[in-house]
């Protein structure tokens, strides 16, 4: 609840101003965190809630920096 929290301003700027943050490394984040997710020895939501939250998180923040691009938008 904390890191969801605390990830509003990222959103807002990501939002107004796309031009200061890179894709990228939310991309690359992203696939980390999946990996990550990927790596957890069982099935246990404990283990996987942060790396589960850091993907859907990661890879929403790269979507919002490229929707221009993703909708058609010019």
């Amino acid at each position: 609840l904390v890191a969801a929290i605390a990830s509003i301003p990222t959103y807002k700027k990501a939002w107004t101003r796309p031009d200061t943050e890179t894709s990228i490394s939310y991309s690359v984040g992203a696939i980390a965190a999946a990996l990550s997710a990927v790596s957890v020895g069982r099935l246990d939501f404990v283990l996987l809630i942060l790396p589960v939250y850091s993907v859907m998180y990661q890879s929403s923040v790269a979507v919002i920096l490229n929707r221009d691009r993703i909708f058609g938008r010019t």
